[in-house]
């Protein structure tokens, strides 16, 4: 059982890596699926509020199994929290609810929890602290990356950060689009590449044209070297 930390900046495919990779498997498989914050989702789901996620921890002592049952969520659940700086916004560990402290015990629940927002510093230090898997997909110039790390981490875009992290090409999945809507009517988030890369492009092309005129350089004063020695 894992609490699922998934970031990226706009438009770069988070609700369509989460419906299409984490809920669409879910349903497969046979889980519960909970889902928060992603409209008109057509996969086999329970629609929640934030009220309800606040409260998704009320339990109750079962005596046949001689400990606590959760009276809303079966075992075997996955939810799923999209922007969820909604439910849980940023504040620091003196201000903590049970819904949050009680995210530490999930796995005795059965309950898999994918929390998804733009950026880690906007949700709650309590479920920061609880997080299991961080995954980012990354915008480059050459394309998606996803970069995972095995707790939460502060910082994704640093350097040092994404060299200490499992790191895979990532690509949005067209096929998800017609399983959900999406507010950005699926646009991609243009990039520039940088000037580098294009003068890098343009000496590569001018390169043999360089070598060529060097070479008739070189061969020309070796004519001019032979014809001085004939001629004396």
């Amino acid at each position: 059982m894992t609490i699922t930390l998934l970031t990226a900046v706009p438009r770069t495919g988070k609700t369509s890596y989460a419906v299409w990779d984490i809920i669409r498997p879910a349903v497969e498989t046979g889980k519960h699926v909970y889902v928060y914050g992603i409209p008109k989702l057509k996969l086999p789901h329970i629609k929640v509020n934030e009220e309800w996620l606040r409260n998704w921890h009320h339990r109750t002592y079962d005596d046949e199994i001689e400990e606590d049952r959760l009276l809303n969520i079966p075992p075997n659940s996955l939810i799923v929290i999209d922007e969820a700086w909604q439910v849980w916004p940023a504040a620091g560990l003196k201000n903590i609810s049970e819904d949050i402290s009680h995210l530490a015990k999930h796995g005795h629940y059965g309950i898999d929890f994918l929390i998804i927002t733009q950026k880690p510093h906007l949700l709650h230090t309590g479920v920061l602290a609880q997080v299991s898997v961080h995954k980012h997909i990354l915008k480059k110039w050459s394309g998606l990356k996803m970069l995972e790390w095995p707790e939460y981490c502060q910082n994704p875009t640093a350097r040092t950060n994404r060299d200490n992290a499992v790191t895979v090409p990532f690509q949005v999945r067209k096929e998800s689009f017609d399983l959900y809507h999406s507010g950005q009517h699926h646009g991609k988030l243009k990039q520039r590449k940088p000037l580098q890369l294009y003068a890098s492009f343009a000496l590569f092309l001018a390169l043999p044209i360089l070598l060529y005129t060097s070479y008739q350089v070189v061969a020309g004063k070796g004519e001019q070297n032979t014809e001085t020695e004939t001629a004396k």
